[in-house]
């Protein structure tokens, strides 16, 4: 849920303060939000998705696009696929050696999610999610809605075919055709309008979403209906996390990660705050094999450890880190302002 009390509209300030790598508030997962609020109208189908604008033109093919600000990566079980700025996709067999797929947006790609080693979808900027059956070596638009101003901001598949896309301003859309078309769906979360910056499937299989001004809200039923929860903080959450067989880990601005052991039903008192010894802002994070976990964020935040304690690595490059993965090998990959690198946890 997009909500609890103060919200806080981004503006072009907060949008350059998060291209330096130095978040001091607002909303957003990974990528600036849009200044304007939304038009009433969108359509489900890339073709009608705004008469007046000129057509998608595709991302423009460079060089420099692995080394480019990435946002978000994931691994498919076959590859490493990543997604930025200027709709970048970028894609690996071997985490070190990368190669561009086409993409039909040059829009800011926020967020990539694959079910298995060929279905996978990314989305970003207005309103753009896009889908891949080949693993991500091609890609085809599925929504595109540039009038709407409003980025995805993360997008969860439950299955190849049911997903839910989530984004700035209660952006909330469902597909049960692989994302062919999306459905508005009203729901108590989208009430405030507040950004949704995250969405999780927890180890009961129910969901969390979590965003702005302590947002955070609980669905049992797949995402059909969402249960607000009262939040222990009123800044912005970036993710979240599952742990043990009911809880979470949520993490977001100025360093600031909760635990919550068991979140169906939860009480206020139920919720624990994790020192973290940092005041950066935490924009990614993972689970690490083992019960461990590791966070990424604003100047080259890393800090890893378990849901007792954490402890700050350092990271002289002082880079802004979007999004975190756990390698088989050890370690972990992380990607941001220069693209991917790897991470050694010692």
């Amino acid at each position: 849920m997009k909500n609890t009390h103060k919200v806080i509209t981004p503006t072009l300030a907060w949008i350059l303060l998060l291209a330096a790598g130095l978040i001091l508030g607002g909303c957003g997962k990974k990528e600036e939000a849009a200044e304007a609020k939304p038009a009433e109208a969108e359509a489900s189908a890339p073709a009608a998705a705004d008469t007046a604008a000129a057509k998608p033109q595709p991302a423009e093919p460079s060089q420099k696009a692995a080394t480019s600000r990435l946002l978000d990566v994931t691994y498919t079980g076959d590859a490493y696929v990543a997604v930025g700025e200027r709709g970048h996709i970028v894609r690996s067999t071997d985490g070190k050696n990368w190669t561009q797929s086409p993409s039909p947006v040059r829009s800011a790609l926020t967020t990539v999610f694959f079910v298995d080693a060929n279905n996978g979808w990314a989305a970003g900027h207005d309103a753009s999610i896009l889908g891949t059956t080949d693993g991500g070596k091609t890609w085809k638009l599925l929504h595109w809605a540039p009038a709407l101003n409003v980025p995805v901001l993360d997008i969860l598949f439950l299955d190849a075919q049911r997903g839910i896309a989530v984004g700035a301003y209660g952006f909330y859309r469902m597909t049960a055709d692989g994302g062919a078309t999306w459905t508005e769906t009203e729901n108590a979360a989208a009430a405030d309008e507040y950004h949704f910056n995250g969405i999780t499937k927890l180890a009961d299989g129910s969901l969390l979403l979590v965003g702005e001004a302590g947002g955070v809200a609980h669905s049992k039923d797949q995402g059909v209906t969402w249960t607000p929860m009262v939040s222990p903080y009123e800044g912005t959450f970036f993710g979240a996390l599952p742990h043990g067989p009911a809880g979470a880990v949520l993490y977001g601005l100025r360093g600031n990660v909760y635990v919550l052991d068991t979140v169906a039903g939860a009480a206020p008192a139920s919720w624990r705050k994790l020192e973290t010894g940092t005041f950066q802002s935490l924009l990614g994070g993972a689970s690490l094999p083992g019960g461990n976990i590791i966070f990424v964020g604003t100047a080259g935040a890393i800090l890893t450890g378990s849901v007792i304690s954490l402890r700050v690595i350092d990271n002289p490059t002082r880079i802004t880190l979007s999004a975190v993965l756990p390698l088989a090998s050890g370690g972990a990959m992380a990607v941001g302002e220069k693209g991917p690198q790897l991470l050694s946890l010692q």
